[in-house]
């Protein structure tokens, strides 16, 4: 679905949320490969002692659907930095978000008023580049149909914030569609509207940051409270 224009879109419907179909040749490898390249640059030009890699995927709602949102994936992976690299085992996994959902990560944008950086993603099975007003500005959209996502992957960030009452379509960029084929699936909880109550305290508990980083976390949570 990624790579082939023509591919009909069955994800996010109630023939699937996800589906191999929609799996690209090689993705979360090829963005491994390339993070260790820049984490292998990084140290031998400033000799740090350490340079961690973490991929948003690594969260409870994705890591069950595909091998490479694995753990076992990632420990795979640096098995290879360590003899393909010059770093050896200076180059280190960090699973910050291994245990949240992904309404826990929406929580963590809308608690700390950063909805403004979710605004820059994609989360899209057949995303588009579009043209802005200025000629030269090229702007990454996500699809959509009536209104709301036309895929599985903008389906599972629209429902997370759909959970915590925002409106997913008018944070980010999105494309219409014309798929006469497409039907949106709809969790039948979701159609009652209820916000979903959460504790930024618990969440932040749940991540796994070294404890001193984690307490910068909880201060700074504490003044937005306040």
């Amino acid at each position: 679905m990624l790579q082939n224009k023509d591919a009909p879109i069955t994800t996010g419907t109630s023939d699937g949320l996800k589906t191999v179909h929609a799996w690209h040749p090689g993705r979360n490898m090829l963005f491994m490969t390339v993070l260790a390249s820049f984490a292998e640059t990084e140290i031998m030009k400033h000799n740090y002692d350490n340079v961690y890699i973490a991929g948003g995927w690594m969260q409870l709602t994705e890591s069950g659907t595909y091998p490479d949102n694995s753990e076992a994936f990632v420990n795979s992976c640096f098995s290879m930095f360590k003899f393909g690299t010059l770093i050896g085992t200076r180059l280190k996994p960090l699973y910050g978000l291994c245990d949240l959902m992904k309404s826990d990560q929406m929580y963590i944008y809308k608690y700390f008023n950063a909805l403004d950086l979710y605004s820059m993603t994609i989360s899209c099975d057949r995303p588009k580049i579009m043209i802005g007003e200025a000629h030269d500005e090229r702007i990454p959209c996500n699809c959509s149909k009536d209104g709301k996502p036309a895929c599985g992957s903008g389906a599972l960030s629209y429902w997370a914030c759909k959970m915590l009452g925002i409106d997913d379509m008018k944070l980010r960029n999105f494309y219409h569609v014309d798929d006469k084929n497409y039907k949106l699936f709809e969790p039948a909880h979701l159609k009652e509207n209820k916000i979903l109550e959460k504790n930024i305290f618990n969440i932040i508990d749940r991540i796994h940051f070294p404890e001193d980083k984690l307490e910068i976390l909880k201060e700074k949570a504490k003044s937005m409270k306040s």
